[in-house]
């Protein structure tokens, strides 16, 4: 479950089925609650206008809290975000590019063969 804000029933209910949960936030004033109703990570959201420093001051005041970086990140971003703490990043459209666009979804994806041909595996 991973909802671009918190949603205390669906992540109360997803803590008593033992699923983990991720729900959007973009300060600690939204992190603080989502932790307080069961969730496994935050997802730092839109990523992309907070940069990987934020990971870095998150964790300041919330040392112990994981926070996933999600929104508008490339690859060339992911080793910012996963050196200052972000212990997994979520790309997305930098991969599929304008893929969906085409009606049978079999256009080639391009920028996702780009980037997987640039990743290494993560330590």
């Amino acid at each position: 479950m991973s909802p671009p804000h918190i949603d205390d029933p669906i992540a109360a209910e997803a803590t008593a089925l033992g699923l983990g949960t991720l729900s959007g936030m973009f300060n600690p004033t939204e992190a603080v609650p989502a932790w307080q109703v069961g969730v496994t990570a935050a997802m730092l959201f839109p990523a992309s206008l907070l940069g990987p420093d934020f990971a870095t001051v998150m964790h300041g005041p919330l040392p112990e809290r994981p926070f996933v970086a999600t929104g508008g990140i490339n690859l060339a971003g992911v080793e910012g975000w996963l050196a200052d703490g972000a212990p997994a990043v979520a790309v997305g459209s930098a991969l599929i590019g304008d893929a969906l666009d085409d009606e049978d979804h079999t256009a080639p994806w391009p920028p996702a063969r780009r980037e997987s041909a640039r990743s290494r595996p993560i330590p």
